[in-house]
């Protein structure tokens, strides 16, 4: 008897993590194998190196659904890229969201196309905009490099 409470209880144990990670309730523990790059973004007027950040590569379905959703803050020159087949009408949502984003979509040639400033996180908007990429970061970081739409980052280490 005791021994089959004890199953019973582990298997609803296992269940329950195992829907909480599912709908986002508990840190999914594959989400810390993320592979990282670097891209430097350039002024189109000068050519001028504005900055450099250091992203996370979000280039399956669960991490481009969980997104940043798992992370309280990041660090000044940090943030999360995601990768898609080819260029295209790209969307992103705010789910579950402590801080505010810069949300920048860049085309198959590494132009910024469009940018989303300080994307609110209690916002139910869709941010959209045209890319093979979507780069978020903290929300101020285009307006503190002056980052514009026509620069360039250069995302050639995907390549």
């Amino acid at each position: 008897m005791f021994r089959a409470v004890l199953i019973s209880l582990i298997i609803t144990a296992a269940v329950m993590l195992l829907i909480f990670a599912v709908l986002n309730l508990y840190p999914h523990p594959f989400l810390s194998e993320y592979e990282w790059t670097t891209a430097d973004v350039s002024s189109a007027e000068t050519g001028e190196k504005l900055t450099t950040v250091d992203l996370r590569i979000a280039d399956d379905g669960v991490k481009k659904y969980v997104g940043l959703s798992q992370t309280e803050s990041m660090p000044k020159n940090e943030g999360l890229l995601f990768t898609y087949d080819k260029p295209d009408e790209q969307s992103i949502v705010m789910r579950n969201m402590d801080f505010e984003l810069d949300i920048i979509y860049v085309d198959e040639d590494g132009t910024i196309t469009t940018i989303h400033e300080n994307a609110h996180p209690s916002s139910s908007e869709t941010y959209t905009g045209y890319g093979q990429y979507v780069i978020e970061v903290n929300g101020g970081f285009a307006n503190t490099y002056d980052i514009e739409e026509g620069d360039t980052v250069n995302l050639s280490s995907l390549n």
